[in-house]
């Protein structure tokens, strides 16, 4: 690998663990946003759902820029714009205004995702080997710090608005840091062509409903772990994001694992495995109940 992929799977990799970081940060201080909003499950449940709108709506739009204009730039654009977002995330006012808010979080967060991978494509075609697996376990890292850091900082009391005004500043350096070590906008760069769409394999949709089942576990586990450790099991702040802690910390083993399983065993046999292994994990965890369990589930 040459130096100029070094360098820019560094950035690429702090990118990685800064949209990981976020989101792990912001799953442990959710039962906070409810309680300080005074909002209902169903409320909470509702509110969440505008973060999921605005990433459904940035999909389109962040694969068309990043082939328009380059994933580099689209990717700086969007970490500067994550980095606004969070101190309206965490002014927590009104819920229409929160609504808003968390629809511009997942905009943003969603952008970011889009063009850090579509970048983390080009290192790896250039680079000749694996490297998706990692670059994906690294945002398990920034999860599963992202957590610790929101877990300890709610049971100390701190504001999510105050982390936000913590973490925005720090956005904003490390966007300085990773600009300059990207590869230039026009390694992927390349003109949007209107063409017949070809008709998708089966093995798509497969794949698409393996993914919706894996996205609605993941969901479970980060969005409500520590409501419901903390409402029904009445955990404390901390306490109740443990769950969501040792579940990202699980995700780090098997992203730095994936590659070499997939090799070792084939892809097949290693979603197959793996999604046995989860489906137990959380059925066990919703028939048992109790925080231990919660935590190995």
């Amino acid at each position: 690998m040459d130096e100029s992929l070094r360098r820019a799977r560094i950035g690429v990799t702090l990118t990685f663990v800064i949209n990981g970081f976020t989101a792990g940060s912001f799953v442990a201080r959710i039962p906070d946003i409810k309680e300080i909003l005074a909002i209902s499950d169903g409320t909470l449940g509702l509110s969440l759902l505008f973060i999921s709108i605005g990433v459904f709506i940035a999909l389109g739009p962040a694969g068309r820029n990043s082939a328009r204009f380059g994933s580099a730039p689209v990717m700086i654009w969007a970490t500067v714009g994550l980095a606004l977002s969070l101190p309206l995330v965490g002014l927590l006012t009104t819920l229409q205004f929160t609504w808003f808010a968390f629809f511009l979080f997942g905009f943003m967060l969603a952008t970011q995702d889009v063009a850090m991978n579509a970048h983390a494509v080009v290192i790896e075609q250039g680079a000749g080997r694996r490297l998706m697996s990692t670059f994906h376990a690294m945002f398990s890292v920034g999860t599963f710090f992202g957590g610790i850091v929101g877990g300890a900082l709610s049971q100390l009391e701190i504001s999510p608005f105050t982390q936000a005004l913590v973490l925005a500043p720090i956005y904003l350096i490390l966007t300085f840091v990773i600009k300059p070590i990207l590869l230039p906008a026009k390694v992927d760069q390349h003109p949007i062509t209107k063409e017949k769409k070809a008709k998708s394999p089966i093995i798509f949709w497969i794949f698409g409903i393996f993914g919706l089942f894996a996205v609605l576990s993941e969901g479970a586990a980060g969005d409500w772990g520590g409501v419901l450790a903390r409402d029904t099991f009445n955990a404390t702040p901390f306490i109740s994001t443990l769950p969501f802690i040792f579940f990202t910390l699980a995700m780090v083993i098997g992203r730095f694992s994936g590659d070499y399983l997939a090799h070792r065993f084939g892809a097949s046999k290693v979603i197959a495995f793996g999604g046995t292994i989860a489906a137990t994990g959380l059925a066990a965890g919703l028939i048992v109940g109790g925080i231990p369990m919660l935590m190995l589930a």
